[in-house]
């Protein structure tokens, strides 16, 4: 299962299931991930999760800003979309989370072609 974990100084707050298709993230009414905090914008952004192509049990998550105000950052970098991976850290406005695939499989030591 996918989660977003809000956390600070490592101690996680809360904890939000993640499913596929969209997640909406922001302060404003009709998000799914609703945060109340001033430093985030009604709607900062979303997560999308779809099946991969290829693998049968690997999902293809991305991350994508919504024109928010203080940003979505990845690792500390800024960014306006980008694929998100197991462990990353994600902060919304002033806020941190963290992303948790409690299926995840290690892939360091595999080889994986696929076809063209």
């Amino acid at each position: 299962m996918l989660k977003l974990l809000h956390t600070k100084n490592e101690t996680v707050l809360s904890e939000y299931d993640l499913k596929d298709g969209i997640t909406h993230i922001g302060r404003g009414p009709g998000n799914e991930i609703r945060i109340e905090d001033m430093s985030v914008s009604a709607n900062h952004a979303i997560i999308i999760i779809n099946p991969n192509k290829y693998m049968k049990n690997i999902k293809d998550i991305i991350i994508k800003d919504q024109s928010s105000t203080n940003g979505t950052y990845l690792n500390d970098k800024k960014i306006k979309t980008s694929i998100l991976r197991h462990g990353d850290a994600i902060r919304i406005g002033a806020l941190e989370f963290k992303l948790v695939n409690d299926n995840e499989v290690s892939l360091d030591s595999t080889r994986i072609f696929l076809p063209e």
